[in-house]
């Protein structure tokens, strides 16, 4: 915040981003991500790629991302790398179900062996 002409003037800023998962191995997941921001009275354009962690019991996952962005000043356009690096709270949570195997009860009866019985002598 500044004084201009004896008030206060305000900057801030909003943006969003669009995410698109690529390829999922275990608990990281790639992404392409597409936004947008104003920054005060600049505009401010970003794309780039980013990798993401997480484990599917805890609502938090770490994330790593690298592209470009252009921000539009008065003056002229900046092009630049963007790099961004961070923790986000997830809201939801991946299910297990399914994803777990059946824990052997004892009210299951064994596996049965496939194998013939052994041929008998004759006497």
């Amino acid at each position: 915040m500044h004084q201009q002409r004896g008030r206060a003037v305000r900057h801030g800023a909003f943006g969003g981003l669009i995410t698109g998962d690529l390829f999922t191995f275990g608990n990281v997941t790639t992404y392409a991500l597409v936004g947008a921001e104003v920054q005060g009275s600049n505009t401010a354009l970003q794309g780039g790629l980013g990798l993401r962690y997480g484990i599917a019991l805890l609502p938090v996952e770490a994330y790593v991302e690298v592209g470009a962005q252009r921000i539009s000043t008065a003056l002229q356009p900046i092009i630049g790398p963007r790099l961004a690096v961070g923790v986000n709270y997830r809201l939801n949570v991946a299910t297990l179900q399914g994803q777990i195997p059946a824990p052997w009860c004892s009210r299951t009866a064994p596996p049965t062996s496939t194998r013939a019985a052994p041929p008998r002598r004759a006497s």
